[in-house]
């Protein structure tokens, strides 16, 4: 990867730049940072422009300042979130582990670890949340019903499809069979209907 990047900054911090470079290790640590520790780069100027206006009315006017630098990488390092060939396919969906019992055995009444499905959801819900749309009735119901949802989602995902189809092109194709038709059933409500005739007792067809 060859490409061309704009860092964009407040004036007061052009010494310290000109002095040591865009170093990220000599960079102030910060915990918010968006991919971690590092020094950032826009490949359009303009929007670098931008971000350094910002930084420059949130320290006092100081004026702002854009470095160009040219950035050279392996592509085996670069991570690529515009072109999906580039992607290594990672699939969280490969981590959910199955329960085992103290014994070592496997424990077929709960196949899935509920921590590992939970702490997944809990995860795609914290980092899709938009700051634009605030729940202000104080009412949590939404939130939970969400939670229900994908919890029904996952677990039937993870139950009847193989390993090959344990990832988020399933999950999506399940969202898209909840539209209702004119009786107000939804196919996504057939197959769990049919589910819970195949197996009463298993995890979360009671709760959905």
């Amino acid at each position: 990867m060859k490409e061309v990047g704009y860092h964009g900054t407040c004036a007061k911090y052009r010494h310290n730049i000109d002095k040591e470079g865009l170093d990220p290790a000599k960079c102030k640590y910060r915990s918010d940072h968006w991919l971690g520790q590092g020094v950032y780069f826009f490949d359009d100027y303009e929007k670098a422009q931008w971000w350094a206006s910002n930084c420059s009315s949130q320290n006092g006017n100081c004026g702002s300042v854009i470095f160009q630098s040219f950035i050279e990488a392996d592509d085996k390092e670069v991570l690529n979130l515009d072109d999906k060939s580039c992607s290594d396919c990672y699939n969280p969906l490969m981590y959910i582990k199955e329960n085992h019992n103290n014994i070592g055995h496997y424990d077929e009444e709960h196949p899935i670890q509920e921590d590992d499905v939970m702490s997944l959801i809990n995860t795609l819900m914290a980092n899709t949340k938009s700051d634009n749309i605030q729940n202000t009735s104080g009412d949590p119901f939404w939130e939970k019903a969400e939670m229900i949802y994908l919890q029904a989602l996952f677990y039937y995902t993870l139950r009847h499809y193989d390993k090959a189809h344990q990832n988020f092109t399933t999950i999506l194709n399940l969202i898209r069979l909840s539209n209702p038709d004119s009786t107000g059933v939804s196919n996504l409500d057939r197959l769990f209907d049919a589910w819970a005739k195949e197996e009463p007792e298993a995890i979360r067809c009671k709760t959905i």
